[in-house]
């Protein structure tokens, strides 16, 4: 089950996101309490795209990135380290202005394409230049 997630970009800036996927039928409260199912997403080609309107074509996506597959798969929430890691530069993010847009973590290995986690990200200018 895609977990909905809001997350803030600081334009210009270097940043990664580290996200955790959970089995189908996962919940909020079954993850706050510890007891959510991860998923194993070894061997997933991911794809991380950010769009300032869901119904735009993928060519005018604000960002796209590739995702890479760290740490190792545990049953468990306690032993699970695997995370999807999206990393960020500075020169994706440079020409962009802030306002609010969509992000979404998607596995799109052919046959199994399917949204692993999204959420409203808020692109952010900082305050050093």
């Amino acid at each position: 089950m895609p977990i909905e997630t809001p997350l803030t970009l600081f334009l210009g800036k270097d940043q990664q996101f580290r996200h955790t996927v959970y089995a189908s039928g996962t919940t909020l409260v079954q993850i706050a309490a510890g007891t959510a199912t991860p998923e194993n997403i070894a061997g997933f080609t991911l794809s991380w795209m950010v769009k300032t309107r869901l119904e735009d074509v993928d060519s005018r996506a604000l960002v796209t990135k590739a995702g890479t597959i760290t740490g190792t798969y545990g049953a468990t929430q306690a032993t699970n380290t695997q995370r999807a890691l999206v990393t960020v530069d500075d020169t994706d993010t440079a020409h962009l202005k802030a306002c609010d847009a969509f992000w979404e973590l998607a596995r799109t290995d052919a046959g199994f394409e399917t949204v692993l986690a999204y959420g409203v990200l808020t692109l952010k200018s900082g305050v050093h230049r």
